[in-house]
């Protein structure tokens, strides 16, 4: 499972998904490729590690059964994303869920770190 993890290591060196604090950004994405339909889902989360906070964008390529439960405008999350390869079910590689309160749970086949920057988004 390579993320991009490198792009994160740069800023976070001992970076973590437990280390995941909440959504900040939420966006499926409809589109059609050689007339194929395709989808994914762009994630921005917001890590604390040592004092300091970053915001992680993260794009989900086909993202299948998608739950996600809002409370409001403060999504507060504990990340979870496993190697589900093994199943060898069609075009489904990763499980991401939020651990603690099952607030988010999907399936996609494969998961990309875009862009790490440090925020001062207040937790």
């Amino acid at each position: 499972m390579n993320l991009n993890i490198d792009l994160v290591k740069r800023e976070i060196s001992d970076f973590s998904f437990i280390e995941v604090k909440l959504i900040s950004d939420f966006h499926l994405k409809m589109y059609e490729e050689d007339f194929e339909k395709k989808a994914v889902l762009e994630i921005e989360f917001v890590i604390e590690s040592n004092g300091s906070r970053y915001k992680i964008m993260v794009r989900f390529h086909n993202p299948q059964e998608i739950k996600f439960e809002s409370i409001g405008t403060y999504h507060q999350i504990s990340l979870d994303i496993k190697d589900v390869s093994e199943r060898r079910w069609e075009n489904i590689k990763l499980e991401v869920m939020d651990y603690e309160e099952d607030r988010l749970h999907f399936y996609c086949s494969r998961a990309e770190i875009l862009d790490v920057r440090k925020t001062s988004y207040c937790l």
